[in-house]
């Protein structure tokens, strides 16, 4: 799902949009798949919208590149891109910008993106169950539970499936069981007993049982 939209100004920072697929100020399509005989004429494909034309007395003229003069059906091409440009709003002053189609003009804000995730997790309930974002934990806490949760904390185990040479890859505490996401953070004997100071009374035994 595209959440950004492009607004044309002066055409400076925007692809022209014969291969690049996030730039389509013309359309929902890239104009190489529309235009596919000038796409092959085309002497510059890597082009910037201002790059394609310039302005003459006030009026926005554009400018072609072509590697030879279209004929046959892709002159019909040209007619149809032509007719298809005409229309398009170049700003003679205004920059190129992004907006963000879910806040009100185009602004974004974090209480549309709150709504839309609560959208796509809750669906219809969305609108009657309150949710609050944990705004207590440290962002660096938050970063490494994702990664533990995903999989990507470099435990020897990834590492070695990812072809990284390693001497061992066992834990390097007991040297007796491979060093893995399950066994670093659980079971391993040097994990338990931070977990016995963390959590008292008894807490991390009923929550290894658990797990």
């Amino acid at each position: 799902m595209n959440l950004l939209e492009e607004e044309l100004g002066t055409g400076k920072t925007l692809d022209f949009g014969w291969i690049d697929g996030l730039d389509r100020w013309v359309g929902e399509f890239r104009l190489c798949d529309k235009y596919p005989r000038l796409f092959n004429l085309e002497g510059e494909k890597n082009v910037t919208i201002k790059g394609r034309g310039k302005w003459r007395n006030g009026t926005w003229v554009w400018v072609w590149d072509w590697r030879g003069n279209p004929r046959g059906r892709s002159l019909g091409e040209l007619d149809n891109l032509n007719n298809m440009l005409n229309g398009s709003p170049l700003g003679w002053n205004s920059l190129d910008t992004w907006s963000w189609i879910m806040g009100e003009n185009g602004d974004f804000s974090v209480k549309a993106l709150k709504h839309m995730v609560n959208l796509k997790i809750l669906g219809e309930e969305a609108d009657t169950v309150e949710t609050k974002w944990c705004r207590y934990i440290p962002s660096k806490v938050s970063v490494f539970m994702w990664r533990l949760k995903h999989g990507r904390l470099p435990v020897r185990a990834l590492l070695d499936r990812y072809g990284m040479d390693l001497d061992t890859t066992l834990c390097p505490i007991g040297n007796e069981v491979v060093e893995s996401l399950d066994h670093y953070f659980v079971s391993c004997s040097k994990a338990k007993s931070y977990g016995t100071k963390c959590l008292t009374d008894g807490a991390w035994t009923i929550l290894m049982d658990r797990v």
